[in-house]
Protein backbone atom coordinates (compact mmCIF):
# COMPACT_ATOMS: atom_id res chain seq x y z
CA UNK A 1 0.00 0.00 0.00
CA UNK A 2 2.66 2.42 1.20
CA UNK A 3 1.52 6.35 0.44
CA UNK A 4 -1.72 4.51 -1.44
CA UNK A 5 -3.22 4.83 1.40
CA UNK A 6 -3.16 8.74 1.64
CA UNK A 7 -6.48 10.00 -0.96
CA UNK A 8 -4.86 12.22 -3.14
CA UNK A 9 -2.52 14.59 -2.01
CA UNK A 10 0.66 14.14 -4.52
CA UNK A 11 1.96 17.04 -4.02
CA UNK A 12 2.58 16.67 -0.87
CA UNK A 13 3.99 13.16 -1.48
CA UNK A 14 6.51 14.37 -4.15
CA UNK A 15 8.06 16.69 -1.84
CA UNK A 16 8.47 13.88 0.98
CA UNK A 17 10.17 11.50 -1.57
CA UNK A 18 12.39 13.90 -2.87
CA UNK A 19 13.84 14.67 0.70
CA UNK A 20 14.32 11.17 1.27
CA UNK A 21 15.67 10.64 -1.87
CA UNK A 22 18.19 13.33 -2.19
CA UNK A 23 18.70 12.61 1.95
CA UNK A 24 18.13 16.46 2.19
CA UNK A 25 15.63 15.57 5.03
CA UNK A 26 14.41 18.97 7.18
CA UNK A 27 15.19 18.56 11.27
CA UNK A 28 11.02 19.15 11.55
CA UNK A 29 8.41 19.66 9.36
CA UNK A 30 4.54 21.33 9.88
CA UNK A 31 1.96 19.56 8.02
CA UNK A 32 -0.52 22.23 7.75
CA UNK A 33 -4.26 22.30 5.70
CA UNK A 34 -7.92 21.48 6.61
CA UNK A 35 -9.18 19.00 8.87
CA UNK A 36 -10.19 15.39 7.48
CA UNK A 37 -7.05 15.40 4.53
CA UNK A 38 -4.99 12.96 6.09
CA UNK A 39 -2.08 15.04 7.66
CA UNK A 40 -1.53 12.87 10.21
CA UNK A 41 -1.73 9.30 8.23
CA UNK A 42 1.24 10.85 5.57
CA UNK A 43 3.23 11.90 9.16
CA UNK A 44 3.14 7.89 9.44
CA UNK A 45 3.37 6.70 6.11
CA UNK A 46 6.51 9.35 6.08
CA UNK A 47 7.97 7.74 9.20
CA UNK A 48 7.60 4.12 7.51
CA UNK A 49 9.25 5.88 4.52
CA UNK A 50 12.53 7.16 6.15
CA UNK A 51 13.16 4.30 8.12
CA UNK A 52 11.93 1.33 5.69
CA UNK A 53 14.58 -1.18 5.46
CA UNK A 54 13.75 -1.87 1.92
CA UNK A 55 14.67 1.29 0.49
CA UNK A 56 12.80 2.61 -2.16
CA UNK A 57 10.48 5.31 -2.95
CA UNK A 58 7.60 4.04 -1.28
CA UNK A 59 7.51 2.47 2.28
CA UNK A 60 6.93 -1.15 1.51
CA UNK A 61 4.99 -2.08 4.05
CA UNK A 62 6.48 -5.37 4.67
CA UNK A 63 9.72 -5.29 6.96
CA UNK A 64 9.64 -5.34 10.57
CA UNK A 65 10.01 -1.31 10.98
CA UNK A 66 6.73 -1.06 8.27
CA UNK A 67 4.88 -3.07 10.33
CA UNK A 68 5.74 -1.68 13.65
CA UNK A 69 4.97 1.94 13.11
CA UNK A 70 2.34 1.17 11.12
CA UNK A 71 0.69 -0.76 14.13
CA UNK A 72 2.37 2.13 16.23
CA UNK A 73 4.45 0.58 18.08
CA UNK A 74 7.99 1.05 16.91
CA UNK A 75 9.95 2.83 19.63
CA UNK A 76 11.74 5.16 17.35
CA UNK A 77 8.24 7.17 16.19
CA UNK A 78 6.44 8.59 19.17
CA UNK A 79 2.80 10.08 19.10
CA UNK A 80 2.16 13.46 21.07
CA UNK A 81 -2.05 14.49 21.05
CA UNK A 82 -4.48 16.41 23.18
CA UNK A 83 -5.29 14.48 26.28
CA UNK A 84 -6.69 15.27 29.77
CA UNK A 85 -3.87 15.73 32.48
CA UNK A 86 -4.76 12.19 33.68
CA UNK A 87 -5.44 9.96 31.23
CA UNK A 88 -5.28 5.77 32.11
CA UNK A 89 -2.75 3.77 30.09
CA UNK A 90 -6.12 1.54 28.73
CA UNK A 91 -7.81 4.73 27.77
CA UNK A 92 -4.39 6.37 25.70
CA UNK A 93 -3.73 2.86 24.40
CA UNK A 94 -7.24 2.46 22.89
CA UNK A 95 -6.66 5.84 21.33
CA UNK A 96 -3.71 5.09 19.58
CA UNK A 97 -4.72 1.98 18.43
CA UNK A 98 -7.65 3.29 16.71
CA UNK A 99 -5.29 6.08 14.93
CA UNK A 100 -2.94 2.92 14.14
CA UNK A 101 -6.08 0.73 12.92
CA UNK A 102 -7.71 3.65 10.59
CA UNK A 103 -5.20 6.82 10.04
CA UNK A 104 -7.99 8.88 9.47
CA UNK A 105 -9.59 9.05 12.62
CA UNK A 106 -9.30 11.71 15.02
CA UNK A 107 -6.32 11.30 17.87
CA UNK A 108 -8.28 14.48 19.64
CA UNK A 109 -9.64 12.98 23.42
CA UNK A 110 -12.15 16.00 23.80
CA UNK A 111 -12.43 19.48 22.43
CA UNK A 112 -11.06 21.11 25.71
CA UNK A 113 -8.30 18.57 25.97
CA UNK A 114 -4.65 20.36 25.35
CA UNK A 115 -1.34 19.43 25.11
CA UNK A 116 0.40 19.62 28.19
CA UNK A 117 4.19 20.46 28.80
CA UNK A 118 4.71 16.62 30.49
CA UNK A 119 4.12 15.06 27.30
CA UNK A 120 6.80 17.77 25.40
CA UNK A 121 9.37 17.53 28.39
CA UNK A 122 8.99 13.14 28.12
CA UNK A 123 9.75 13.94 24.07
CA UNK A 124 12.81 15.98 25.09
CA UNK A 125 14.29 13.45 27.62
CA UNK A 126 14.17 10.69 24.91
CA UNK A 127 15.34 12.84 22.08
CA UNK A 128 19.02 11.90 22.36
CA UNK A 129 18.72 8.42 23.18
CA UNK A 130 19.11 5.99 21.05
CA UNK A 131 17.89 2.67 22.18
CA UNK A 132 16.49 0.89 19.24
CA UNK A 133 17.60 -0.42 15.35
CA UNK A 134 16.58 2.83 13.14
CA UNK A 135 17.16 5.01 11.09
CA UNK A 136 15.66 8.17 12.50
CA UNK A 137 13.65 8.90 15.70
CA UNK A 138 10.06 10.67 14.95
CA UNK A 139 7.90 12.45 17.06
CA UNK A 140 4.32 13.32 15.50
CA UNK A 141 2.92 16.04 17.48
CA UNK A 142 -0.72 15.81 16.22
CA UNK A 143 -2.76 19.06 16.33
CA UNK A 144 0.27 20.92 17.80
CA UNK A 145 -1.58 24.45 18.01
CA UNK A 146 -3.16 22.34 21.46
CA UNK A 147 0.10 22.57 22.87
CA UNK A 148 -0.24 25.09 25.98
CA UNK A 149 2.21 28.19 26.33
CA UNK A 150 4.77 25.87 28.26
CA UNK A 151 4.11 23.07 26.27
CA UNK A 152 4.99 25.38 23.22
CA UNK A 153 7.82 27.24 24.90
CA UNK A 154 9.50 23.48 25.84
CA UNK A 155 9.21 22.28 22.32
CA UNK A 156 11.21 25.45 21.01
CA UNK A 157 14.07 24.56 23.24
CA UNK A 158 14.27 21.26 21.01
CA UNK A 159 13.62 22.88 17.52
CA UNK A 160 16.83 25.27 18.78
CA UNK A 161 18.99 22.08 19.18
CA UNK A 162 17.39 19.12 17.57
CA UNK A 163 19.25 15.71 18.16
CA UNK A 164 21.09 13.93 15.15
CA UNK A 165 19.06 11.33 13.55
CA UNK A 166 15.22 13.11 14.45
CA UNK A 167 12.51 14.40 13.29
CA UNK A 168 9.66 16.58 14.11
CA UNK A 169 6.57 16.65 12.27
CA UNK A 170 3.86 18.73 13.91
CA UNK A 171 0.33 18.76 12.06
CA UNK A 172 -2.05 21.53 12.06
CA UNK A 173 -5.23 22.92 10.87
CA UNK A 174 -4.81 26.18 12.55
CA UNK A 175 -1.40 26.78 12.22
CA UNK A 176 -2.05 30.78 13.38
CA UNK A 177 -2.85 29.11 16.71
CA UNK A 178 1.02 28.49 17.05
CA UNK A 179 3.72 30.45 18.14
CA UNK A 180 5.66 32.09 15.17
CA UNK A 181 8.94 31.18 16.21
CA UNK A 182 8.01 27.18 15.97
CA UNK A 183 6.75 28.00 12.50
CA UNK A 184 9.93 29.81 11.46
CA UNK A 185 11.62 26.75 12.52
CA UNK A 186 10.04 23.33 10.60
CA UNK A 187 9.49 23.29 6.41
CA UNK A 188 5.82 24.15 6.41
CA UNK A 189 4.32 21.31 3.80
CA UNK A 190 0.58 22.51 2.54
CA UNK A 191 -2.34 20.01 2.51
CA UNK A 192 -5.29 20.58 0.51
CA UNK A 193 -9.08 19.30 0.41
CA UNK A 194 -9.46 16.04 -0.89
CA UNK A 195 -11.72 15.50 -4.28
CA UNK A 196 -14.82 14.58 -4.20
CA UNK A 197 -13.97 12.26 -6.71
CA UNK A 198 -11.22 10.73 -4.18
CA UNK A 199 -14.07 10.82 -1.29
CA UNK A 200 -16.01 8.74 -3.09
CA UNK A 201 -13.61 6.26 -4.23
CA UNK A 202 -11.97 5.95 -0.58
CA UNK A 203 -15.93 5.43 0.72
CA UNK A 204 -16.70 3.22 -1.86
CA UNK A 205 -13.20 0.74 -0.75
CA UNK A 206 -14.15 1.01 2.31
CA UNK A 207 -17.68 -1.05 1.68
CA UNK A 208 -20.16 2.49 1.35
CA UNK A 209 -22.52 2.16 -1.26
CA UNK A 210 -21.77 3.95 -4.41
CA UNK A 211 -25.02 6.44 -4.00
CA UNK A 212 -24.77 6.75 -0.03
CA UNK A 213 -20.93 7.75 -0.88
CA UNK A 214 -21.90 10.32 -3.56
CA UNK A 215 -23.87 12.45 -0.99
CA UNK A 216 -21.66 11.79 1.89
CA UNK A 217 -18.52 13.23 -0.15
CA UNK A 218 -20.70 16.01 -1.00
CA UNK A 219 -21.32 16.89 2.47
CA UNK A 220 -17.86 16.29 3.69
CA UNK A 221 -16.07 19.36 1.98
CA UNK A 222 -12.92 17.73 0.91
CA UNK A 223 -12.87 16.39 4.77
CA UNK A 224 -12.04 12.58 4.47
CA UNK A 225 -12.57 12.48 8.52
CA UNK A 226 -15.90 13.78 8.39
CA UNK A 227 -17.01 11.73 5.80
CA UNK A 228 -15.95 8.77 7.68
CA UNK A 229 -17.67 10.24 10.49
CA UNK A 230 -21.14 10.56 8.59
CA UNK A 231 -20.52 6.88 7.60
CA UNK A 232 -20.60 5.70 11.48
CA UNK A 233 -23.83 8.14 12.00
CA UNK A 234 -26.95 8.69 11.00
CA UNK A 235 -26.22 11.47 8.35
CA UNK A 236 -29.70 11.98 7.00
CA UNK A 237 -31.16 12.51 10.80
CA UNK A 238 -28.55 14.95 11.11
CA UNK A 239 -29.44 16.66 7.68
CA UNK A 240 -32.82 16.96 9.47
CA UNK A 241 -31.87 18.24 12.40
CA UNK A 242 -30.07 20.87 10.18
CA UNK A 243 -32.89 22.11 8.62
CA UNK A 244 -35.34 21.80 11.21
CA UNK A 245 -32.95 24.31 13.32
CA UNK A 246 -33.11 26.89 10.26
CA UNK A 247 -37.25 26.23 10.25
CA UNK A 248 -37.23 26.72 13.36
CA UNK A 249 -35.07 30.11 14.04
CA UNK A 250 -37.00 31.50 10.69
CA UNK A 251 -40.14 31.07 11.72
CA UNK A 252 -39.86 32.65 15.30
CA UNK A 253 -42.15 30.87 17.33
CA UNK A 254 -40.00 31.32 21.24
CA UNK A 255 -41.69 28.17 22.96
CA UNK A 256 -40.67 25.83 19.12
CA UNK A 257 -37.68 27.19 19.60
CA UNK A 258 -36.96 26.08 23.27
CA UNK A 259 -38.64 23.12 22.59
CA UNK A 260 -35.74 22.13 19.55
CA UNK A 261 -33.10 23.76 21.56
CA UNK A 262 -33.94 20.97 24.04
CA UNK A 263 -33.86 18.39 21.79
CA UNK A 264 -31.38 19.38 20.38
CA UNK A 265 -28.73 19.32 23.34
CA UNK A 266 -30.19 16.22 25.36
CA UNK A 267 -27.02 14.41 24.71
CA UNK A 268 -24.38 17.29 25.59
CA UNK A 269 -22.60 15.53 22.36
CA UNK A 270 -20.64 19.05 21.42
CA UNK A 271 -19.20 16.91 17.81
CA UNK A 272 -23.06 16.00 16.67
CA UNK A 273 -24.05 19.73 17.42
CA UNK A 274 -21.03 20.82 15.30
CA UNK A 275 -21.79 18.30 12.44
CA UNK A 276 -25.48 19.58 12.69
CA UNK A 277 -24.28 23.32 12.61
CA UNK A 278 -21.67 22.52 9.73
CA UNK A 279 -24.81 20.86 7.80
CA UNK A 280 -27.17 23.84 8.32
CA UNK A 281 -24.45 25.84 6.71
CA UNK A 282 -24.25 24.08 3.81
CA UNK A 283 -28.44 24.31 3.16
CA UNK A 284 -27.77 28.23 3.44
CA UNK A 285 -25.30 27.85 1.14
CA UNK A 286 -27.49 25.79 -1.24
CA UNK A 287 -30.05 27.92 -0.59
CA UNK A 288 -28.01 30.95 -1.29
CA UNK A 289 -27.08 30.07 -4.63
CA UNK A 290 -30.49 29.48 -5.41
CA UNK A 291 -31.49 32.44 -4.81
CA UNK A 292 -27.92 34.37 -6.63
CA UNK A 293 -28.38 32.10 -9.92
CA UNK A 294 -30.68 31.34 -12.66
CA UNK A 295 -30.07 27.53 -12.70
CA UNK A 296 -32.23 25.23 -14.38
CA UNK A 297 -33.72 22.21 -12.02
CA UNK A 298 -32.11 19.69 -14.16
CA UNK A 299 -28.81 21.51 -13.67
CA UNK A 300 -29.14 22.37 -9.80
CA UNK A 301 -27.37 18.23 -8.96
CA UNK A 302 -24.18 20.43 -10.04
CA UNK A 303 -23.82 22.75 -7.54
CA UNK A 304 -25.80 22.19 -4.51
CA UNK A 305 -24.60 20.27 -1.37
CA UNK A 306 -28.10 18.68 -1.08
CA UNK A 307 -28.44 17.87 -4.66
CA UNK A 308 -30.38 15.14 -4.29
CA UNK A 309 -33.04 17.10 -1.84
CA UNK A 310 -33.29 20.04 -4.31
CA UNK A 311 -36.85 20.72 -3.43
CA UNK A 312 -36.06 21.12 -0.13
CA UNK A 313 -33.56 23.77 -0.85
CA UNK A 314 -35.74 25.79 -2.94
CA UNK A 315 -38.11 26.05 -0.52
CA UNK A 316 -35.73 27.03 1.58
CA UNK A 317 -34.60 29.74 -0.75
CA UNK A 318 -38.49 30.87 -0.55
CA UNK A 319 -37.87 31.30 3.31
CA UNK A 320 -34.64 33.07 3.16
CA UNK A 321 -36.01 35.74 0.90
CA UNK A 322 -37.43 37.25 4.17
CA UNK A 323 -33.98 36.96 5.83
CA UNK A 324 -30.11 38.18 5.89
CA UNK A 325 -28.84 35.29 4.06
CA UNK A 326 -25.31 36.46 4.36
CA UNK A 327 -25.38 37.99 8.02
CA UNK A 328 -27.12 34.55 8.84
CA UNK A 329 -24.52 32.25 7.57
CA UNK A 330 -22.03 34.44 9.51
CA UNK A 331 -23.74 33.60 12.25
CA UNK A 332 -23.68 29.50 12.13
CA UNK A 333 -20.30 29.86 11.07
CA UNK A 334 -19.19 32.16 14.22
CA UNK A 335 -21.76 29.22 16.56
CA UNK A 336 -19.41 26.55 15.18
CA UNK A 337 -16.19 28.72 16.58
CA UNK A 338 -18.27 28.66 19.82
CA UNK A 339 -19.09 25.40 20.33
CA UNK A 340 -15.02 24.07 19.35
CA UNK A 341 -14.00 26.60 21.97
CA UNK A 342 -16.04 24.86 24.48
CA UNK A 343 -18.79 27.95 24.93
CA UNK A 344 -22.02 26.73 26.54
CA UNK A 345 -24.32 25.11 23.81
CA UNK A 346 -27.72 25.82 24.79
CA UNK A 347 -26.79 29.86 24.74
CA UNK A 348 -25.13 29.07 21.63
CA UNK A 349 -28.18 27.82 20.25
CA UNK A 350 -30.41 30.05 21.39
CA UNK A 351 -28.56 33.08 20.70
CA UNK A 352 -28.33 31.53 16.98
CA UNK A 353 -32.31 30.75 16.65
CA UNK A 354 -32.74 34.22 17.49
CA UNK A 355 -30.45 35.73 14.98
CA UNK A 356 -32.25 33.94 12.40
CA UNK A 357 -35.33 35.93 12.79
CA UNK A 358 -33.50 38.82 13.62
CA UNK A 359 -31.65 39.18 9.88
Amino acid sequence: MGFNRILNQEAVKDILKRAVSSQRLAHAYLFVGPEGVGKDAMAIEFAKLVNCLNASSEPCDQCVNCRQIQALTYPGVKLVFATPAKISDDEWLKIVQRKANDPYQPLTYSSTSSILIDRIRELRKGAGVRTFEGKYRIAIISEAERMTQEAANALLKLLEEPPEGYILILTSARPNQLLPTIISRCQLVKFSPIPESEIIRGLIERGVESTQARVIARLAMGNFRKAIYLTQEDYQEYRKLALELIFTGIRNDPLAKLDFIETLTRSKDRGKLKEILQISLLWLRDAYFILQNQIEQSELTQYLYNYDRCDEVQKLAQLCEKINLEKTISAVEKSIDLVEKNVYINLVLITLVNQFSQN
